[in-house]
């Protein structure tokens, strides 16, 4: 299971009934949560279907006036169905350029009409579905080597820490807790080399927006990638114009990440 936590809003005229006010309790609720996944395979191709991930549990007490905007934020516990499924679904947050995801609840409503007259519904489903900005497989804002903070090592092998820029495009904030490691290529002359591994300590957290998360290189040179190293670290020391600091008049130095291993059997999907 995992604990996820929610905020959601609701304007007032969505809730308001007419010639009736009402305040309204929900003590606590279990949902169904669906993920729709495109069918790559489908005819049309944009054929899409909901797949349950699990149910989401909360004790939290939901409070309603119809005379106010309901803002409600939720802590409860997600029972997963199948961890392959949340990994399916975290590669469509990857890969598509939006996510949608459905709640769908039957509830009991305790309120008071006119504020004294006191009502109960039984059974009352309640569905919402929400569409959030995905990554896009950062076709938007690649992954790009920030910046090299420290450095230290031998002949053939150098330790770096680092930090990159990760664009998050969603207003959902992302934080794994398990580290992770992944191979660096660098392009160069049309080729992919590989330069080295990369080690990402939990936690890591991406806010939306632009993110500066540091992590740990270890740089190895070989026969295979030796003109690669140089023509890689030539671009992000210069070139130089004017009195600037080394590599101060380039943009970003782009590598990509990739073949990524966990202790994480979620990550690890």
């Amino acid at each position: 299971s995992i604990t996820p936590y929610a905020r959601f809003t609701v304007s007032k005229q969505v809730l308001q009934l007419p010639l009736i006010s009402f305040k309204a309790v929900v003590n606590g609720l279990k949902a169904d949560v669906y993920f729709q996944h495109k069918n790559p395979n489908a005819l049309p191709p944009n054929d899409v279907y909901n797949i349950r991930i699990g149910q989401f549990v909360t004790n939290d007490t939901l409070h309603c006036d119809s005379s106010t905007d309901l803002d409600i934020s939720l802590g409860g516990e997600m029972l997963l169905d199948d961890p392959d499924l949340v990994a399916s679904m975290v590669n469509d947050f990857i890969e598509q350029d939006t996510v949608t995801l459905t709640m769908q609840a039957v509830v009991t409503i305790h309120a008071h009409v006119w504020g004294w007259l006191p009502i109960s519904f039984f059974g009352i489903t309640i569905s919402k579905s929400l569409t959030v900005p995905a990554f896009d497989n950062f076709e938007h804002k690649n992954i790009a080597l920030e910046s090299l903070v420290t450095a230290h090592g031998k002949p053939g092998s150098l330790n770096v820490s680092a930090t990159a820029q990760v664009w998050n495009p969603s207003p959902l904030t992302v934080v794994l807790r398990d580290s992770f490691m992944m191979q660096v290529y660098y392009t160069w002359q049309g080729v992919r080399y590989r330069m080295g591994t990369l080690n990402v300590h939990a936690p890591l957290t991406l806010k939306p927006s632009m993110n500066y998360p540091e992590g740990f290189m270890t740089v190895e040179q070989t026969l295979e990638n030796a003109d690669a190293m140089q023509a890689f670290i030539s671009e992000y020391i210069g070139p130089q114009k004017g009195i600037v600091p080394a590599g101060g008049d380039t943009g970003a130095l782009m590598v990509s990440l990739s073949d990524g291993s966990s202790a994480s059997p979620l990550l690890r999907r």
